[in-house]
């Protein structure tokens, strides 16, 4: 049983570890929301080695951003390595959604085609006046300008 003031179970992809050594964390990544970074103690580097690239739940104490209600990090207390749920969460997902992937492994052509509904062009004329747009248009001059500017102004008029 894990006890503390404010106890967070948080579940997704653990990513990003550093095992430093005087403090070591990663950051799980959940199918939706931002990432999370966590703390760990020397006594559960090798559990965080293993576990890295898997889908874990994280058990924890969570300190909060005050201002955000946000979670800014958790200490773990318990990691436990889960199945991958990201092919059944994907039906839940909207189109287009790019879903959880193994580490080394990026979408075909015809995968990222297919998330995105978009489908080849069958008529080329349909591409006719997109880009580079109008001769005039002013995209060269635009260019001009920020090539000239001052790049520790900021911004360009």
């Amino acid at each position: 049983m894990v006890t503390g003031d404010n106890i967070r179970t948080i579940e997704g992809r653990l990513l990003m570890a550093d095992f430093g050594e005087h403090e070591s964390r990663c950051r799980v990544h959940p199918l939706a929301g931002e990432p999370v970074l966590c703390l760990f103690d020397e006594a559960q580097k090798d559990e965080v080695r293993v576990d890295i690239l898997h889908y874990v739940r994280i058990v924890g104490e969570a300190k909060q951003d005050p201002r955000t209600g946000k979670i800014a990090s958790i200490k773990i207390h318990h990691i436990h390595r889960l199945n991958d749920p990201t092919g059944e969460a994907a039906d839940w997902l909207p189109p287009g959604t790019p879903t959880a992937r193994d580490f080394w492994e990026s979408p075909t052509v015809e995968e990222l085609a297919k998330a995105q509904d978009v489908q080849p062009a069958t008529d080329v004329t349909t591409l006719f006046g997109t880009w580079p747009g109008e001769v005039n248009d002013g995209f060269e001059e635009v260019i001009e300008q920020l090539r000239r500017s001052d790049p520790g102004a900021g911004r360009f008029s």
